[in-house]
C-alpha cells in the first residue's frame, strides 16, 4: 500500500509540474503584451507558478528514488535493458526541465535588475519558451512512466 501511495504521489508531483508550465503557457498566450496585466503576471504570478513547479519537481525526484527502489528490491536487482533505458531516457528529460525551470527563474531575477529597458517582455518570452518547452518534455517523461508501470 506504501509503494501505491508513493507511485501515486509520483505521478500527481509529475502532473502538477506539467499543469503550472501549461497554465503559465496558456496565460501567456493570452496576455496581451506590454500590458499591466502581463506586467502584473510577470511580477507576481510567475514566481508562484515556478515555486509550485520547483516544489513538485523536489518531490518528483524523491518519490521517483523510492520508486526505483522499491522496483529493484520486487525485481530482485534485475532490471531489464529496456527499463534502463527508459528510466535513462526520464532522467536526461527531468534533467533537462530543471534546467527549463532554472531559465524561467533566471528571466525574473534578471527583470528586476534591467532598469535601463522594458525587461517585462523579455522575460515573458524566456519563460514562456522554457514552460513550453517543460510541457513538451514533462508529456514525454508521463508517457514513458506509464511504460515503466507496465513493464
Amino acid at each position: 500500500m506504501l509503494g501505491t501511495a508513493i507511485l501515486w504521489t509520483h505521478a500527481i508531483a509529475g502532473a502538477l509540474w506539467i499543469g503550472a508550465s501549461a497554465s503559465f503557457v496558456i496565460a501567456g498566450l493570452a496576455l496581451t503584451p506590454r500590458s499591466d496585466e502581463q506586467r502584473r503576471f510577470v511580477e507576481r504570478g510567475a514566481s508562484r507558478i515556478n515555486g509550485l513547479a520547483m516544489f513538485s519537481a523536489v518531490v518528483l525526484v524523491l518519490t521517483g528514488m523510492l520508486n526505483l527502489g522499491r522496483v529493484f528490491q520486487l525485481r530482485a536487482g534485475s532490471l531489464s535493458p529496456a527499463f534502463l533505458y527508459v528510466l535513462g531516457v526520464k532522467i536526461v528529460l527531468y534533467l533537462a526541465m530543471l534546467m527549463m525551470l532554472g531559465a524561467a527563474m533566471r528571466a525574473i531575477t534578471a527583470m528586476r535588475f534591467d532598469f535601463a529597458h522594458d525587461p517585462v517582455p523579455r522575460a515573458m518570452r524566456t519563460m514562456l519558451r522554457a514552460h513550453i518547452a517543460t510541457l513538451a518534455m514533462g508529456s514525454i517523461a508521463m508517457i514513458l512512466g506509464l511504460w515503466l508501470v507496465g513493464s
